[in-house]
């Protein structure tokens, strides 16, 4: 059986005792947000670049561009497992620690120091993506909305920032696009610091899950009245759509005729709009008893996107951008915010995050991955799209169920 294991209580604004203050706290737990998804953001605009560089295949290429998520999918079991033995904290900067490292053994030349640089980097995000709605529900429960909507928009913000510099930064390196990414290296660095300095704080390292966590995570969910099944088919069919987006929608612009850098910037936008939407969805759908609203919201977002970009890419490029990035976020933001608002506490919080997650992760990869090969096999973008739009009829149906759902 296995033991109680010590919760501590939100960490309260002791700056002066020498305790981690919630200031502090907030601004490692936005740093860890923000380092969720540049590393693969910065690689969309590039990839043609990359393609050439290092002469891959349309497998391979497809291949590097589904791998993060898969190993998303893969990895985020063992962030319960860490949190149960290590503690939360320590947790956090293990998978900085990790990133750290994919990160640097990217830059080094060849296809292989890539592939495996980007596989070590995507586990240590992988064990981020559980974290952050954990932290959220166990330091600040009293204002999950607000922090929820701050990491979102942090994880939006960074990402953006990242497609929209990749380009510019590689033409300022001479076209080679490695100088990029140790660009966007640097604000790893910075998290991992942040997260160093809360550990040297007294009782930072001994903030740790419920029981439950770990081996027992799953039986928590198991009898409760929690809307786990309509969760994951929300979760995993905005993953597919967001990383299609992510890592083909520069190369669908580009391929109807928009120059390199503009495509990097569109997709720049359709990031960078998702920030304010969700700063302000997850505080909203706290508020809210049923977010079916919200659902719809950001579904009809979305869907007016990919029908513009389907029947006409280039009329309004820059309005598809936007209306995707809108839906996006929405839907991003409710995600994560469900994983706090339909649970009850930190070790159901974890837990569904996981099985959330590992599940979404593991169906989003796929994807990147079919997206590519459906235009490889077709030489259009319409299969794919038709594809999105699909996914978006699952995430439409399982979202108003999920908003609809009670907590036990």
């Amino acid at each position: 059986m296995n033991k109680p294991v010590e919760r501590v209580e939100p960490v309260e604004e002791q700056g002066r005792t020498g305790t981690v203050s919630t200031a502090l706290l907030l601004t490692g737990v936005l740093l860890l947000a923000a380092n969720l998804r540049p590393s693969i953001a910065v690689l969309g605009p590039v990839l043609g670049q990359v393609r050439l560089a290092l002469n891959l295949t349309g497998g391979e290429t497809s291949l590097l561009a589904a791998l993060p998520v898969l190993i998303f999918g893969a990895f985020a079991p063992a962030g319960p497992i860490l949190i149960r033995r290590m503690g939360t904290h320590s947790t956090v900067l293990t998978a900085l620690s990790v990133m750290t490292l994919g990160a640097v053994v990217r830059l080094a030349p060849g296809w292989p120091a890539l592939l495996a640089g980007t596989c070590i980097l995507s586990a240590g995000i992988a064990v981020g993506n559980v974290l952050l709605p954990v932290l959220a529900k166990t330091h600040f429960a009293a204002r999950i909305g607000t922090v929820t909507g701050l990491s979102t928009m942090s994880l939006n913000v960074a990402a953006a920032a990242a497609a929209a510099t990749i380009v510019p930064l590689t033409l300022l390196a001479g076209g080679d696009w490695r100088e990029g990414l140790l660009v966007w290296a640097a604000p790893i660095v910075a998290a991992l610091l942040c997260w160093s300095i809360i550990l040297t704080r007294p009782r930072a390292g001994i903030v740790r899950g419920d029981a439950g966590l770990g081996n027992g995570g799953m039986a928590i969910l198991r009898g409760r009245r929690l809307p786990v099944r309509d969760i994951v088919i929300f979760t995993a069919s905005q993953s597919v759509i967001y990383y299609c987006m992510l890592s083909w929608l520069p190369s669908i612009f580009q391929s109807h005729g928009e120059p390199a850098a503009y495509a990097g910037l569109l997709l720049s936008v359709a990031t960078v709009v998702g920030a304010p939407i969700a700063l302000v969805v997850p505080a909203l759908a706290a508020r809210m008893e049923d977010q079916r609203i919200l659902v719809l919201g950001a579904v009809a977002c979305a869907a007016t996107g990919l029908l513009g970009l389907l029947f006409d890419p280039v009329g309004a490029p820059m309005l598809w951008a936007v209306l995707l990035g809108i839906g996006q976020g929405a839907a991003f933001a409710l995600a994560l915010a469900f994983f706090a608002l339909k649970t009850t506490s930190s070790a159901q919080t974890a837990s569904l995050s996981t099985v959330a997650q590992t599940v979404a992760y593991l169906v989003a990869a796929l994807g990147p991955f079919c997206l590519g090969l459906l235009h490889d096999g077709s030489g259009t973008w319409a299969p794919g799209i038709a594809l999105l739009l699909g996914c978006l009829v699952a995430e439409c149906i399982a979202g108003l169920r999920a908003a609809r759902a009670r907590s036990a």
